[in-house]
């Protein structure tokens, strides 16, 4: 794709509700901005038209592909602190050893924060990335668009 289709995405991503469809190694895949919570909105991933929860443990193509892959520790910073509270160093290096605070976890996420990011993932991981070609019901509602356009153009002069 072009630094201008690029531009493109990114503004029709840039609203609430903004829908952009993509051709990305033979996959359909549609990115789709939906709220999450009051004022908070999020770019959700659609893979041939749908998502599966079994490709958030990562074994599946789509979810390298796709995905927001993220890594979390089993226990919080807070929670870490506060299980360590009161305890000299020796025993608080005993106790994390114990409750294995480096142990972390992975899975796949197709929800992603901003386009940036998103962007980067699937440059990184795809080799042709085009824009879909539009749906005769999009230039229909194109050419609907333009006449009223037109029609409203002409009332004013």
């Amino acid at each position: 794709m072009t630094k201008d289709e690029w531009l493109q995405v990114q503004d029709k991503l840039s609203h609430p509700w903004g829908s952009v469809k993509l051709t990305v190694d033979g996959y359909a895949l549609t990115l789709q901005v939906q709220q999450i919570k009051p004022l908070k909105y999020t770019i959700m991933v659609y893979v041939d038209g749908e998502f599966k929860g079994e490709w958030m443990n990562g074994e599946a193509d789509q979810a390298k592909r796709f995905l927001r892959p993220v890594k979390m520790y089993l226990y919080s910073p807070a929670k870490q602190k506060a299980l360590l509270k009161g305890l000299s160093k020796a025993q608080a290096k005993l106790r994390a050893e114990f409750l294995r605070f480096d142990k972390t976890w992975s899975h796949y996420e197709p929800l992603w924060p901003s386009f940036a990011p998103l962007k980067r993932h699937l440059i990184a991981n795809n080799k042709v990335i085009e824009l879909a070609p539009p749906t005769p019901e999009e230039l229909e509602l194109k050419a609907l668009e333009k006449q009223v356009i037109a029609g409203l153009e002409e009332l004013e002069e």
